[in-house]
Parts: structure tokens; sequence; C-alpha cells
């Protein structure tokens, strides 16, 4: 059973790149409008192509991710020396940076959850009803967000530079300068 899946998985990952390269395809990254499969196997193959959709998504955004996480904690371990007014800006610039970071987050909950419904499905702790109806709502959700990944605006830089800004003016009052 685990060499077919295996095939079964790797025959998913060459049809996305095939459809991911042709221009002809009105809309190469999504499988959204496909109807969910009536039989379990074809199911979980649609399953499978599309966690491997959202995790091809997100990706190329690793990095980018980890520095926003970086940058964010090193805002919120400074609090403590900032002001009242300075606060107020930091915390605006951590809640425009989930506008990229919330995303990525739920693309990568999402193929979690895909990835858990192929496992049932396949191992018959699932339904196929029940698979349907989970795959058609997660598949839905997980679009939305990579499409709002996709518009996310990258402002790290500018995030870091107003922030080491900030964060050098409150140690220079800290340490008694003015």
């Amino acid at each position: 059973m685990k060499y077919p899946v295996l095939a079964l998985f790797a025959l998913s990952v060459l049809f996305l790149a095939a459809c991911q390269n042709n221009p002809g395809s009105p809309d190469n990254s999504s499988s959204a409008d496909v109807p969910v499969a009536n039989n379990a196997k074809a199911l979980n193959a649609q399953i499978l192509t599309v966690l491997v959709e959202g995790k091809g998504h997100s990706r190329p955004f690793d990095s980018l991710f980890v520095q926003h996480i970086n940058l964010g904690r090193a805002m919120g371990s400074a609090f403590s020396i900032l002001g009242t007014e300075h606060i107020e800006k930091v915390t605006k610039m951590r809640m425009g940076m989930k506008e990229f970071t919330e995303p990525y987050e739920l693309i990568n909950v999402y193929a979690i959850q895909l990835d858990s419904l192929s496992t049932r499905l396949n191992s018959g702790r699932a339904t196929l009803e029940e698979a349907q109806k989970e795959f058609s709502t997660v598949r839905k959700q997980m679009q939305e967000e990579k499409e709002k990944l996709s518009k996310a605006p990258n402002n790290l830089e500018q995030y870091r530079t107003e922030f080491e800004a900030i964060f050098t003016e409150a140690n220079r009052k800290a340490a008694g300068g003015q």
C-alpha cells in the first residue's frame, strides 16, 4: 500500500508542475473550481493535490515569515522601554505585519488539516461524505488565504527601519540623553 500512495503523490506533484507551466490555463493556481470526487481514492488524490499546492504557495515566503516573527519578538521585548506614544506606533506596526503572517500561518494549518484528512480517509476513520464536506471547506479556506498572502504587502524593511529609529530614541531617553 505504501508504494501506490507514493506513486499517486508523485503523479500529483508532476501534474501540479505541468499545470503551473501551462500558459493556456486560465487559472494555474487554483483547484477550487474542481468538483469534489465521488470515491475515496480520487478524493484522496484531490486532497493531496491541494495540500501540495498550498505548501508550494507558502514555501517561497518561509524566510520572510521568519524575519517577520523575529522583528515582532524584538518589538515585543522592547515594550518596557518605549514611551506611550511609541508603544502605539509599534503596536500598529505589529498589527500591520499580521496581514502577511496570518495568511501564511493559516495556509500551513490547512495543509496539516488536509494531511490529517487524507490519513483518516485512507485508514477508514472518516466516511467519504465526511471527507468530502471537510475537504470542500478547507480547500475554500486555503484558497482564500493563498489569495490574501499573494496580495499581502511586504513592509518588513519599512517596519524594521521605523522600529530601529523608535528603539534608538527610546534607549537614548532611557540613558538620560535628550
